[in-house]
């Protein structure tokens, strides 16, 4: 008994009791299959670390400079999804991914992109270098030159205006543009009218909401959301004396070149409210504001206001009074300043610059 039970262990013992051979070839597959993991974290850190903030600029240029396209945009598209409490660097993000989409031919999502930038170029204008601007405003105007070829006059116009933007110099761009476009290209993006760009477009599913200023009249915001092309924000009534304003930032650097700010929007409720525009001045640390009224009818039930002056000269009396500098200075936010009487819905369209004739 104790002989004929022990038998099946020493076969079993026998059978599991690999040759020097089938040991080699146990060693070889296991380091493959090693190797293949450690492969597979390589590429998947060369994968996370290219949409890294710090780098991954480097990959999507590489990828334009390659026509690789395609590449182009997902490093970028990465870039943004690995953005973890940090945007600084989303204007060039932007930049280049529109470059990727115009590459693949898909200008839709290219317009889109230099949508962002624009808005990216208003609201954190620190954040975009001088070389950042010059080519942003270099990569619009490519594109919207080849628009206009195409008699795509509207994306066009959006095209010059991001190209404006981004350039951080939106009064400078936008006289150049009017005095360097041929005739033809002229009369097919303004026709008779003043040259004008778009600073802000709001309203869509990804562009603008007006966003609260000050609020001292004891009023909430019932409902923010876009109407159309256009975006939307109804107020409850004011409760008490006091300030109340909505808007969103701008950037226009004061210099002593003429234009104007044209806003278009319209009211519900009650009279429209005056336009409230915002100063800084960073050297100084000082701030200052205006406020416009002077509405009139635009058709289509919007109403216009038009803001013509000198700002340069207006700014430069308000600081020598009070002993700063203005060589910083510039526009940072365009907003309603309501009275307690004044309409409680708004629906902003855009904001525009403009060359008053």
């Amino acid at each position: 008994m104790t002989d004929s039970a022990a038998e099946p262990a020493l076969q079993s013992k026998d059978e599991f009791d690999w040759s020097p051979i089938n040991q080699a070839i146990l060693v070889a597959a296991m380091t493959i299959v090693a190797l293949l993991g450690i492969f597979s974290i390589r590429m998947l850190a060369l994968r996370v670390t290219q949409y890294h903030e710090t780098v991954f600029e480097q990959y999507a240029r590489q990828a334009l400079a390659e026509q690789d396209y395609g590449r182009a945009v997902d490093v970028c598209t990465g870039a943004l999804a690995a953005s973890v409490n940090s945007s600084s660097h989303h204007g060039t993000v932007f930049l280049l991914r529109a470059q990727g989409h115009e590459g693949l031919g898909n200008q839709d999502a290219a317009l889109a992109d230099l949508d962002r930038l624009a808005r990216f170029a208003q609201r954190a204008h620190y954040f975009m270098d001088e070389t950042i601007r010059a080519e942003s405003a270099i990569a619009a105007t490519r594109m919207g030159e080849a628009l206009l070829s195409d008699a795509r006059v509207d994306e066009a116009l959006r095209a010059f205006s991001a190209a404006a933007v981004g350039s951080g110099d939106p009064v400078g761009y936008l006289h150049q543009l009017s005095d360097n476009l041929p005739v033809p290209q002229y009369n097919a993006l303004w026709g008779d009218t003043e040259p004008y760009l778009i600073l802000r477009d709001f309203g869509g599913s990804d562009r603008d909401r007006l966003e609260m200023v000050v609020e001292d009249q004891g009023r909430n915001v019932a409902l923010a959301d876009a109407a159309g092309d256009a975006s939307r924000i109804e107020l409850t009534a004011a409760t008490q004396d006091g300030r109340s304003a909505y808007g969103a930032d701008v950037f226009v650097p004061l210099e002593n070149q003429e234009f104007a700010l044209r806003v278009i929007a319209r009211g519900e409720g009650g009279p429209m409210p005056e336009v409230l525009l915002a100063y800084w001045f960073d050297a100084a640390r000082e701030s200052a504001s205006t406020r416009d009224g002077g509405w009139a009818d635009a058709g289509g039930g919007w109403r216009v206001c038009e803001i013509e002056r000198n700002f340069f000269a207006e700014r430069q009396r308000e600081a020598e009074r009070n002993n700063y500098g203005i060589a910083d200075g510039y526009v940072s936010k365009v907003a309603f300043e309501l009275a307690r009487d004044s309409a409680s819905t708004l629906v902003l369209d855009r904001v525009e610059i403009y060359l008053p004739r």
